[in-house]
């Protein structure tokens, strides 16, 4: 599922919510209800990924679905191919 989130600080916010990607980072993150925490399996099974920077976001966006940019009028809009969410 590819997510992409419109906050001001959404690569902030989405890299706290998935931890560390290393597990010894992880496991001994204060942040042990973390999606990496609690789901990952290893360094390279660690569940989710997220971009570090705005640049990194654009270029891997189009790796993971190359489907069409959208640009939303409001947060409310949805796509069937991108979701669009405000955490």
């Amino acid at each position: 599922m590819k997510l992409g989130c419109t906050t001001g600080s959404a690569i902030e916010r989405w890299r706290t919510l998935m931890g560390p990607s290393k597990m010894l980072r992880t496991l001994q993150s204060q942040n042990v209800s973390s999606l990496r925490a609690r789901f990952a399996l290893s360094d390279t099974r660690n569940l989710v990924h997220g971009a570090d920077s705005q640049q990194a976001a654009n270029y891997e966006s189009n790796l993971f679905a190359p489907y069409p940019k959208i640009h939303l009028q409001n947060q409310a809009e949805l796509s069937i191919d991108v979701k669009y969410c405000k955490p």
